[in-house]
């Protein structure tokens, strides 16, 4: 089994990252947590349709998010699906995203969080016991797991313009995951790989528009220069090739990322040492 992270900010081309396993590894078992999957789901309509992607819809817990006993019944319908899915020989199952299980986790496991309460020293034991659980059977499963996690501090002011105004940036050494402590801890030794995406958004340049309002102007067609997104990723964890970190794939799929040559062999040498 392979255990890949997907991380990134909204909007940056994590859902349809992971869609994409549907050409690599499928079926695709797709857990739909936080609903922004059918923002993506349009390009991949025919693996919908043959059903290379399956969606399990898990419930916003919304006003009942402090209802023990919905709680309770939605971390029964986690856990009873991830039970299953496991088990199953082939394809991969996608956690869309992880930050939502983390957090039903502590409601339903953590003592006296769903309450407000002032928590013992050992009150996330059993949830962190569950996580430890969760990986040692992904590590014995035989299918490709991909947990996808948010953001957040991601952005900061870098500079001012000439005409004085803020200029936003991205600052990768702000990159916090949406997880308790422990989860990221664990899951940083667990993981193969972990990728960041983002999107690049191109404006058109100055001489583009000119042309375009001098056809208008001459009454020809022309279709009015529009900005255009490139998604990309960055590998920053890749256990079988260390010096992989850094690389960047544009508008990148699962198979770009694995499919390079150097991963596949360390991959076929690691399955070969564990007697695959």
């Amino acid at each position: 089994m392979l255990l890949i992270e997907i991380s990134g900010v909204e909007g940056s081309g994590k859902s349809s990252l992971a869609l994409s396993a549907a050409q690599y590894d499928p079926p695709v078992d797709y857990a739909n947590f936080d609903g922004n999957l059918w923002q993506a789901a349009g390009r991949f309509i025919g693996e919908l349709k043959s059903k290379e992607i399956r969606v399990e819809d898990f419930g916003d817990l919304g006003d009942d998010e402090k209802s023990k006993q919905k709680i309770d019944a939605e971390w029964n319908h986690v856990r009873t699906w991830l039970d299953k899915k496991l088990r199953e020989e082939k394809g991969t199952i996608v956690l869309d995203t992880f930050d939502y299980v983390a957090d039903l986790i502590k409601r339903s496991l953590v003592v006296g969080f769903l309450q407000g309460e002032e928590l013992k020293p050992n009150a996330h034991a059993p949830a962190n016991a569950w996580l430890d659980g969760f990986i040692a059977r992904m590590k014995k499963s035989k299918r490709t797991v991909i947990i996808m996690n948010k953001v957040t501090n991601p952005w900061e002011i870098i500079g001012q313009s000439e005409a004085g105004k803020n200029q936003w940036g991205y600052n990768r050494d702000k990159w916090v995951r949406a997880l308790p402590q422990h989860f990221v801890d664990t899951l940083r030794y667990a993981i193969h790989f972990s990728f960041f995406t983002t999107a690049t958004i191109y404006q058109p340049n100055a001489q583009a528009i000119e042309n375009w309002k001098k056809a208008v102007e001459e009454g020809k067609k022309l279709m009015e220069p529009k900005a255009s997104v490139t998604f990309w990723a960055e590998y920053t964890e890749s256990k079988p090739n260390k010096l992989l970190v850094g690389k960047r794939v544009s508008d990148p799929t699962i198979g770009k990322l694995l499919d390079d040559e150097k991963i596949k062999q360390a991959l076929e040498v690691a399955a070969l040492l564990r007697g695959e």
